[in-house]
């Protein structure tokens, strides 16, 4: 007997179920990027118990008895007749797989009707069993329902996430369908509720502000750019509305939602100075391109695809958010108003890999380039000691500091290492059982406001004061002990669908961390009490921190998603790099930093100082 035998149909649309269909938002995609092929100008998605159960309608051109039947046929398609048109694709769905794989794997319903024609069909097809075809009386256009899906697959099943977490990847799904498509009104209802309804307007600044919120759509920068090699519209944040993730980024190519790192660099190129290591963007960027340009046929679900000449759309992205970015008051620094997006704090991480600044201790800033902020101002950082007149201010410094002379593309600082930085350990020691000279360390002075200069036994001892402060506040941050403050005003905010899910589900462990955060409306909270270390300033941002986090973390423990919002906390909290400190506050710092439990790295893992020692420094200057 052979060993080699041919797979059943049955076994086979399985196999390709499984490249398809990862989780039910992929039938929703699949099913929506066909009422889109279709003309629908509206597309409504009804999705129950985390989408195992899913409904899409649309009022698109519907289908005849015939290409019903055909359209449950694995590669029957009608979006492509032969092997040339793979390369000049202007449909999402071609391949003639997504019904054949998701029929296979749930109990499937179609009712269809065909514009013009006086009765519809309806076709049942319950785990690739035969199908059950009947007339049927219905509107022209199609609908489908999927039910149990992976009924029949168990192992599939089980790999499901919750409710909640499947839900939330299904809205995200309709939120990029959408944000693609503004000209279609899509309606998403989930468990009966209705998550949003846009207009069908062409305008995507309409439909963010229906999906996304109306304070994160109104904040958006219109971007344009136009090449010979294609043209790019869209949304781009200001340095201010950042991200600690990427969970608010879309970018489609010829409609179609993709990943391509090359492109997404060039959006990171052209914010290069204007926000810090390890924050990002939000935007929403549309590439069209001659659709020969592009191979689509590369990824089973077509998310990641393939450019000819990659470069030349690298520099018509790079270009065009920089323009955006420079005709953006702020960015251009055109007047004194307190600009949040160019905080001290925000450039810690920068700074530490940026080349020797004159630098000064406690006392009068020396003269200098500036250090932070756009090419010709200069940034006076706050402190939460001072009532200085310009707290966290980007004040114009001449006439340097026009439109011209911002290069969004040039980093502001070199990206390179210290002179120092390869010469000596970056942690000394994990833990504080080492002997270590506590009581010997004697307070020198400040350097760049941002290390506390100590005097070692063996050396020059640079402590990070931002660093040091956030391992204390971290480690003092346990849910019982936990201690709030009430607001007198309450803080107002204004939540996508993403983040509102998040915060729904996470409400008791907030108030462990000493929130307390209540329903104010449809989509938006009211935050009436936060952690007592935490300044009244920081509340909106570090909410909307570990509610980022929330929305990429389905696949992270609970236990350490909660310590990423410790983690949070504490750095919104402590001292930033860039506050002018006197010495009692330096002093207390330091104090602070010898209670901690771990005190050589701060809950980023970073190091918390580091040691230069005096044979180095010796052998620097030539002494022996």
């Amino acid at each position: 007997m052979a060993k080699i035998q041919r797979l059943s149909l049955h076994i086979a649309n399985q196999i390709a179920a499984g490249e398809v269909i990862e989780r039910p938002s992929s039938v929703v995609k699949e099913l929506v990027e066909n009422s889109i092929d279709a003309g629908s100008p509206r597309i409504q998605v009804f999705a129950t118990e985390g989408g195992r159960t899913i409904r899409v309608v649309d009022d698109g051109e519907g289908m005849s008895h015939e290409d019903a039947l055909l359209a449950f046929e694995r590669f029957a398609t009608s979006k492509i007749q032969s092997a040339e048109d793979l390369f000049r694709l202007t449909s999402n769905g071609f391949r003639g797989e997504a019904l054949a794989s998701i029929a296979s794997v749930a109990k499937v319903t179609l009712t269809t009707r065909a514009r013009g024609e006086q009765s519809g069909t309806q076709i049942v097809i319950h785990g690739g069993s035969d199908p059950v075809v009947t007339p049927a009386g219905c509107p022209e256009g199609t609908q489908i329902l999927v039910e149990e899906l992976f009924f029949n697959t168990p192992a599939r099943l089980k790999f499901l996430r919750s409710v909640n977490t499947e839900m939330g990847h299904v809205v995200e799904t309709v939120t990029s369908l959408a944000l693609a498509n503004p000209e279609i009104q899509m309606v998403l209802t989930s468990n009966g509720r209705e998550v949003f309804n846009t207009s069908g307007a062409t305008n995507l600044a309409d439909t963010a502000a229906y999906v996304l919120g109306l304070d994160m759509a109104q904040a958006m920068i219109p971007v344009e750019g136009e090449s010979p090699h294609g043209t790019l519209k869209g949304l781009v944040s200001p340095p201010e509305l950042i991200r600690s993730g990427r969970d608010k980024q879309w970018f489609y190519l010829n409609g179609r939602p993709v990943r391509h790192p090359t492109l997404a660099r060039a959006v990171e190129e052209a914010f290069l100075g204007h926000i810090p290591s390890g924050r990002h963007p939000l935007y929403i960027l549309s590439l069209t391109v001659d659709p020969e340009r592009v191979d689509v046929n590369v990824h089973p679900t077509k998310k990641e695809v393939r450019l000819a000449d990659a470069q030349s759309f690298f520099f018509l992205i790079r270009e065009a958010v920089a323009r955006a970015l420079r005709r953006n008051p702020l960015a251009a620094a055109e007047d004194s108003q307190e600009n949040p997006g160019f905080r001290a704090s925000d450039f810690e991480a920068s700074k530490s890999s940026a080349p020797a600044h004159p630098s000064h201790f406690s006392g009068p800033p020396v003269s200098g380039p500036p250090v932070f902020g756009p090419p010709g101002s200069v940034l006076r950082p706050a402190s939460p000691w001072s009532d200085g007149p310009h707290p966290g201010r980007i004040e114009p410094h001449g006439p340097e500091a026009t439109d011209a002379a911002m290069d969004a593309y040039r980093p502001l600082m070199p990206l390179r290492p210290t002179p120092y930085q390869s010469a000596f350990p970056d942690v000394i020691a994990q833990n504080r059982d080492v002997d270590f000279p506590w009581d010997s360390l004697r307070i020198i002075g400040q350097l760049q406001d941002t290390y506390i200069v100590l005097e070692h036994p063996e050396g020059l001892y640079l402590l990070d004061q931002h660093n040091s402060h956030e391992r204390y506040l971290y480690e003092q941050l346990l849910p019982a002990e936990a201690i709030s403050q009430e607001l007198l005003l309450p803080v107002p905010l204004s939540l996508s669908h993403a983040e509102h899910a998040v915060l729904e589900e996470n409400v008791p462990k907030l108030e462990a961390l000493g929130f307390r955060i209540e329903p104010f409306g449809e989509s938006t909270w009211a935050v009436r009490a936060v952690p007592s270390i935490l300044p009244i300033t920081e509340a909106e941002d570090v909410i909307r921190d570990m509610l980022g986090r929330g929305c990429e973390s389905r696949f992270v423990s609970p236990k350490n998603k909660d310590d990423a919002w410790r983690i949070s906390i504490a750095c919104h909290s402590a001292t930033r790099a860039g506050d002018r400190l006197d010495e009692a506050q330096m002093q207390r710092i330091l104090n602070l930093w010898r209670k901690c439990e771990q005190p050589f790295t701060c809950p980023h893992g970073r190091p918390t100082g580091f040691l230069m020692p005096m044979n180095e420094l010796n052998r620097r200057c030539l002494r022996g």
